[in-house]
């Protein structure tokens, strides 16, 4: 059987199952279908490494990685975001003397 054939036949047998995993994990709708789609990208790439007898045991383990990158991603931004809302701003000198008329000067005639 060839690269895509085999692909093919993945694809057929694992779509379902790796859906209701996602969902199962708390995804929903599309979110559910990247992690799909991440995972039988995966599959596609390293469709030498996918055991032939049992193949979702190792999507599923795909799967779960993904996820827990995701969750990791999401954390960390997170964490970075709360971070940069503690800081404040520098206080920002304002003179006294600024007006308009000082900034329009140099484009006069």
């Amino acid at each position: 059987m060839d690269r895509e054939a085999r692909f093919r036949a993945l694809f057929d047998t694992a779509y379902a199952p790796l859906c209701r995993y996602a969902r199962h994990r708390g995804m929903a709708g599309a979110d559910a279908e990247d992690l799909v789609a991440q995972t039988l990208e995966i599959a596609w790439r390293r469709i030498e490494d996918v055991p032939v007898a049992e193949p979702l045991p190792w999507l599923y383990a795909v799967a779960r990685n993904l996820r827990r990158n995701q969750v990791r991603q999401v954390r960390r931004r997170s964490e970075i975001l709360a971070r940069y809302r503690r800081l404040r701003p520098p206080q920002l000198a304002i003179r006294r003397d600024w007006n308009l008329a000082c900034c329009a000067r140099p484009w006069r005639r």
